[in-house]
């Protein structure tokens, strides 16, 4: 059978060989696996709760459903988080906080209460915390000017 560029022999002389996509993914996929970061540890960890129902987590009345159940409530005062209901154990939380070390986010949130010029799109402080502080109450060290700024700029 003749083509426009010839016979299926011509062709297949021109033709790019063929590109092993699944083979190199699988490779790369591979390395990936063996690389310990905490948002690799988080994936792994999510894949296997999703194999999971959320009535097997709950588990009824059992021991290990009412140790998991006190295990993920938490309170602040008024504030009651029941993180029970939801496909997430212990370890997730463990692995999530892993991961925000990981990201930095303790520094952040420093640099953010600080005052630090953190809006990088701006070039300036977030003023966000400054903007609800209390009038009555003292801003952490570093934010006394964004707190001053907002209560000039912001009538109450």
């Amino acid at each position: 059978m003749k083509s426009l560029l010839g016979d299926k022999r011509e062709f297949s002389i021109l033709a790019v060989p063929e590109f092993k996509e699944e083979r190199m993914y699988s490779s790369a996929h591979s390395l990936m696996q063996r690389v310990y970061t905490p948002l690799n540890a988080l994936e792994e960890h999510a894949e296997h709760l999703q194999a999971q129902s959320l009535s097997d987590l709950i588990g009824g009345d059992s021991a290990a459903a009412v140790q998991r159940s006190n295990n993920l409530a938490f309170s602040l005062g008024p504030l009651h988080l029941d993180l029970s209901k939801q496909r997430i154990t212990p370890k997730t939380l463990s692995l999530l906080v892993d991961w925000a070390h990981s990201c930095g986010v303790e520094s952040k949130r420093k640099a953010l209460f600080a005052g630090e010029k953190v809006n990088t799109s701006e070039r300036r402080s977030a003023l966000h915390m400054a903007a609800r502080w209390p009038a009555h109450a003292t801003p952490p060290k570093g934010m006394e000017a964004a707190v001053a700024f907002v209560s000039i700029s912001v009538p109450a």
